[in-house]
């Protein structure tokens, strides 16, 4: 008899380089996580959870949340762009999914 209830499990690549700016983009996008044990990020999604192992750069869950993955990847990249940005003293501004840097 088949299974009444099955879920596909993907690894995912994700490196990354500041865990501070991952919990700034996951804090931007109102998810809830859990920082475990060193390098591992569980981050709640509905009825079940991504987790992140940062040492070994992969993500783990359910295939259903690969379009929220990608939703940290670019908040995660927005992050890192608006750090660099402020450190430089440029001016940012986001135009719908894009975002544009100026140097005065």
């Amino acid at each position: 008899m088949p299974p009444c209830w099955e879920a596909n499990v993907l690894n995912l690549e994700f490196n990354l380089k500041s865990i501070d700016l991952l919990k700034e983009a996951l804090d931007s996008l109102d998810l809830s996580y859990t920082v475990r044990s060193e390098g591992i990020i569980q981050i709640r999604a509905s009825y079940s959870s991504i987790t992140l192992n940062l040492n070994k750069g992969m993500a783990t869950m359910e295939e259903r949340h690969a379009p929220l993955l990608n939703r940290i990847r670019r908040a995660y990249s927005e992050k890192a762009v608006e750090k660099v940005a402020k450190k430089k003293k440029w001016i940012m501004k986001k135009k719908s999914n894009k975002i544009q840097i100026k140097k005065y």
